[in-house]
């Protein structure tokens, strides 16, 4: 069991989480809206935990992964579950990810009538779960062409906190922009503080990650740029929230740890010392998230 828990990474699983509460902030917390977030988060860790092993399995099958790596060694790379163990956990987690989200959209969409919207939200929680998949797995997975940051922050920056947005109010209004652009990018900067810790093995396998393309000085700069980005959007949800004291709350926590981890990454120079930082970014996005969600 505790190399299951290792290969579903809970470190990521506080990402999953932040993205629901970014699209639930300000909801009136009657039983219906309850019940909707709570089968949105179950169903956004399950696909994250799917996401996970499927990173697992595809980095394994196609190399990525050996000895050299310079993170926390993967449950496949390390011998410890089998490929035939995983393909089945994979089919599992899918099957689950699958019907998670049904019953979400049941509940949400088809129990008030809204039959056009449950077709397109359930189409757009099959290409979730494919995309989960084909990051790494699958013939000519589109992480090892450098698109992995553009998936995370459509899947995870804009599907997960825009569409429980719409599935609790069924409107959109400016503020789920400047959610999308905090949420979004911090769930990319995370993908990226990855893809740099790795970018010398990355390459050496052939994973053309965007870290690997830009070289170490400009990925720092691009993620300098992802970081800048959430800044903004911090200060335009605080303005959105006339200054009230939770939303400032938010923004001060929030600039405080964005403007320091940034210095940091500006700073390092040794891939190694990027692993460090993969925890504080997803643990603060995840309390920035705990202090929005009140506002």
């Amino acid at each position: 069991m505790n190399w299951w828990i290792q290969a579903a990474r809970p470190r990521t699983l506080p990402l999953a989480t932040a993205t629901v509460f970014f699209g639930a902030a300000g909801i009136d917390w009657n039983l219906h809206n309850t019940l909707v977030v709570v089968l949105a988060w179950v169903t956004a860790v399950a696909l994250q935990i799917f996401s996970n092993f499927a990173n697992d399995w595809g980095d394994f099958k196609n190399g990525a992964d050996d000895d050299s790596r310079i993170g926390p060694a993967r449950v496949m790379q390390s011998g410890s579950v089998t490929m035939k163990s995983m393909k089945k956990a994979l089919v599992i987690l899918g099957f689950a990810s699958f019907i998670l989200g049904f019953i979400l959209l049941y509940f949400s969409l088809i129990m008030v009538g809204k039959y056009t919207d449950f077709l397109v939200f359930l189409s757009v929680g099959i290409l979730a779960i494919w995309a989960a998949y084909r990051y790494t797995a699958g013939d000519n997975p589109y992480g090892y062409k450098g698109l992995g940051d553009v998936f995370v922050f459509l899947f995870f920056g804009i599907v997960s906190p825009a569409g429980l947005y719409y599935l609790l109010h069924f409107s959109i209004d400016w503020s789920i922009m400047l959610r999308i652009g905090f949420v979004g990018l911090a769930c990319v900067m995370v993908l990226h503080l990855n893809n740099m810790r790795d970018r010398q093995t990355d390459e050496a396998t052939g994973k053309k990650t965007i870290a690997v393309k830009l070289g170490f000085t400009y990925s720092k700069w691009l993620h300098g740029f992802y970081g800048t980005v959430c800044i903004l959007s911090s200060l335009g949800l605080v303005f959105l929230s006339h200054f009230s004291f939770a939303s400032m709350l938010f923004g001060a926590f929030s600039l405080l740890w964005l403007i320091i981890h940034l210095v940091i990454v500006l700073r390092i120079q040794a891939e190694k010392s990027f692993d460090a930082q993969l925890k504080v970014v997803a643990l603060s996005t995840f309390i920035s998230s705990i202090l929005y969600l009140f506002c």
